[in-house]
């Protein structure tokens, strides 16, 4: 998520930019966004063309729609892959919340 090195050199050579999912309400990955755009243009590159993924933990009583609800909001910021995390292991319960959370999105 580096705004001098990272970022720049996705702009350049990248086929997708991997957010981390800070929670601030977006604001950060809307800003890194925003900074990936700019790098975009200085190199004459099409922002369209790099994929936003983001990661984001999945917390262990989030319900389905708490989660889809969240990443619908992810989803508005631009983003175009959501990549779940655990704090330990996947439980058939984690799998089952984000299946259910994704036929809700």
């Amino acid at each position: 998520m580096g705004e001098t090195k990272t970022l720049p050199l996705v702009a350049r050579y990248a086929d997708a930019c991997n957010l981390f999912d800070v929670p601030d309400g977006g604001k950060t990955v809307k800003h890194k966004l925003a900074v990936l755009s700019r790098h975009c243009e200085k190199v004459g590159r099409a922002y369209q063309d790099i994929e936003k993924t983001v990661s984001t933990r999945l917390h262990p009583d989030e319900s389905p729609d708490a989660f889809a609800r969240r990443c619908s909001e992810i989803a508005a910021l631009g983003i175009e892959h959501i990549v779940v995390i655990l704090p330990g292991p996947w439980t058939d319960d984690a799998v089952a919340t984000v299946a259910t959370a994704a036929r809700r999105c």
